[in-house]
């Protein structure tokens, strides 16, 4: 039979073991959750970096469709001022071209007024004619 002292030497190395099995665990977990931070950090990296050129990509398109429909309402808007305004500015240059040829230059003013003041000269010289004539009767 087994005395006390290999009992307790049987405890001692059953100890042992046990305290050296708790180390090695405790050694292998802490390893195992440093690798596992470690890839559970690249993974997120990773995911963040396709994320972002997702986002980016998405932006590049919104910003085309954006400027396409700025575009396009663009020209709208210039198609729809064109035959707004085109026919009212046609024709308003044309009553202006109509008003300037009705205008007199200062030419033929100048000439109606030289021609007025010889016909009041006429005139009056008929004015004293006549009465002359009326008072010779």
């Amino acid at each position: 039979m087994l005395d006390e002292k290999d009992l307790q030497a049987i405890a001692k190395l059953i100890s042992d073991s046990e305290a050296r099995m708790t180390a090695r665990m405790a050694e292998e977990i802490s390893a195992s959750e440093a690798r596992m931070t470690a890839r559970m950090a690249e993974e997120i990296s990773a995911s963040e970096a396709r994320t972002a050129e997702k986002i980016s990509a998405a932006e590049t398109q919104l910003k085309d469709y954006v400027d396409e429909k700025v575009s396009t309402a663009q020209s709208h808007m210039q198609a729809l001022m064109e035959g707004y305004f085109d026919p009212k500015f046609e024709l308003l240059g044309e009553k202006i071209d109509l008003l300037e040829e009705k205008m007199v230059t200062f030419e033929d003013l100048e000439d109606i007024e030289s021609r007025l003041d010889a016909l009041e000269i006429v005139t009056q010289q008929n004015v004293r004619e006549i009465e002359k004539l009326k008072k010779a009767q």
